[in-house]
């Protein structure tokens, strides 16, 4: 898991040691431990961390396209899923479009689609051929019920297409060659 270094600040600037760290006892470290996982779990965290980061808007401020996306909006993917979803909401909650230009850096880009993808709802066009994306097209994909066009030729993406892709009754232009998907397009 790739969590970005101004999570892993706020998470430390959260957690709360007693006695000397050199010297924890196993309890303390299992305590220190459900405070750290409910810290990542908290919603109200996870907004906090991207507030402060200035990536954080109001969905009214939102572009409905993001042309050059940030480092963030590039690794969102590897993070926990409810850091995910908390970052969906506010950072793409009002795309319609997702159409970014392929990153020269290999560090640089989503590695996979993850289940969040299907917070998208407003999205009209998904577009990222050629980024290298690798694993499966997440079932969850059906929840983005605006969709128009999808295009994830290019990529390393394997298993069954979809048939929830099926369920997508606005699709009109669905591009998925050059992947090492199986099966029908339903």
């Amino acid at each position: 898991m790739d969590i970005p270094t101004e999570i892993i600040h706020e998470i430390f600037q959260w957690l709360h040691f007693t006695g000397n760290s050199v010297h924890q006892s196993p309890w303390e470290y299992a305590v220190a431990s459900r405070r750290f996982y409910a810290i990542l779990t908290d919603r109200g965290f996870v907004i906090r961390v991207l507030q402060r980061s200035g990536i954080l808007k109001k969905h009214d401020e939102l572009p409905a396209r993001i042309d050059h996306p940030t480092n963030f909006d590039l690794k969102w993917d590897r993070w926990p899923e409810y850091c995910q979803h908390v970052y969906v909401d506010f950072r793409f909650g009002g795309l319609v479009e997702i159409s970014w230009p392929i990153v020269p850096s290999h560090n640089l880009h989503l590695k996979s689609l993850p289940r969040s993808i299907g917070s998208l709802a407003n999205l009209h066009v998904f577009c990222l051929p050629y980024h290298g994306l690798a694993g499966i097209i997440s079932a969850e994909i059906a929840r983005i019920k605006n969709l128009q066009k999808l295009d994830f030729s290019h990529n390393r993406l394997s298993s069954a297409i979809p048939k929830e892709i099926g369920l997508l009754s606005n699709l009109r232009i669905l591009v998925l060659p050059f992947n090492n998907l199986s099966g029908s397009i339903p």
